[in-house]
């Protein structure tokens, strides 16, 4: 995604797809995962906003606190890179 860019939505995957392979990679690198096991973390959380949203209708939800802190965490970070850049 490049700067100034406005990426919208709630999937997390598609919003991780639209950022620039550095950024990716920087991302990955700091949840401290191989790409193959973020990646499917990632997937499995990408609905983690509408399902905590709307957990009245789902008779299930998993969530990996864990990984969305970590990934948060990361996205910062990459984020503060960026804009002082």
């Amino acid at each position: 995604m490049s700067r100034g860019a406005t990426a919208t939505g709630h999937n997390l995957s598609r919003l991780f797809q639209r950022l620039t392979p550095w950024h990716q990679n920087e991302i990955i690198k700091a949840v401290g995962l191989d790409r193959d096991s973020f990646m499917e973390d990632l997937v499995e959380m990408s609905e983690a906003f509408v399902q905590w949203r709307y957990v009245y209708d789902y008779s299930e939800v998993k969530i990996s606190i864990g990984f969305l802190d970590k990934l948060a965490r990361a996205t910062q970070e990459a984020a503060r890179s960026a804009v002082s850049a």
